[in-house]
């Protein structure tokens, strides 16, 4: 007697709260027109969404879901069947990202592979085009001689390397031009040797010296 008791209680209970989530659902007119977006499923794809979700997530009885979303008990079947079934199911619109267009580049990829031709670097390219007022980096010219199929040059002698400035090298210090007797020297860095009258006034060398450095 007990136990029956107890089933009409849950029984009871059941359907009060499935009567009250099925009326809560009708009563839209106090919505806003943005919650009716979400809880108003129009739009077909939306509305599969929407009824595998609460039955999958919020645990809802497939005929409370079929009643709330207008489905009848076997084309709701059919749709978690097919749910459970399809790899990547589609519910939402997926963005293709547009072309990647630069027109700076794009001009220069004929002149590229006209430099390429004629056996020019990628390093003889990027300075060419840079003296033409075109700055592009070595790994987009990299990237065009890839796609275009170019083999890699051979190692090349100096003399068949193309003509360009480069680094200047610093003339060496001469030491026996050193000379000790008083003199006015212009120098943007003569802040230096302040700071070497400070670094010996501090002992600096001999905790050098006690680090064993």
């Amino acid at each position: 007697m007990y136990c029956k008791y107890n089933v009409f209680l849950h029984s009871l209970f059941m359907a009060i709260k499935r009567k009250k989530l099925i009326s809560g659902i009708k009563l839209t007119n106090s919505l806003t027109k943005e919650a009716k977006f979400f809880l108003v499923a129009n739009n077909p794809k939306q509305r599969q969404y929407e009824a595998l979700r609460a039955f999958f997530v919020e645990n809802l009885s497939a005929r409370i879901v079929s009643e709330r979303f207008g489905y009848s008990n076997g084309a709701f079947r059919v749709l978690c069947y097919q749910f459970r079934n399809e790899p990547k199911p589609e519910f939402f619109v997926q963005t293709k990202p547009g072309p990647k267009y630069s027109p700076k580049k794009d001009r220069s990829k004929d002149r590229i592979i006209e430099l390429r031709k004629k056996n020019y670097s990628v390093k003889d390219i990027q300075f060419t085009l840079k003296d033409e007022g075109i700055n592009l980096s070595a790994v987009y010219i990299w990237t065009i001689r890839k796609e275009e199929g170019f083999a890699k040059l051979p190692r090349r002698q100096e003399g068949e390397r193309l003509n360009r400035p480069g680094p200047e090298q610093a003339a060496y210090a001469d030491i026996r031009q050193l000379s000790l007797t008083p003199k006015v020297i212009e120098t943007r860095v003569g802040g230096l040797f302040l700071l070497l009258k400070t670094l010996s006034d501090m002992d600096v060398h001999k905790i050098v010296r006690k680090m064993r450095w």
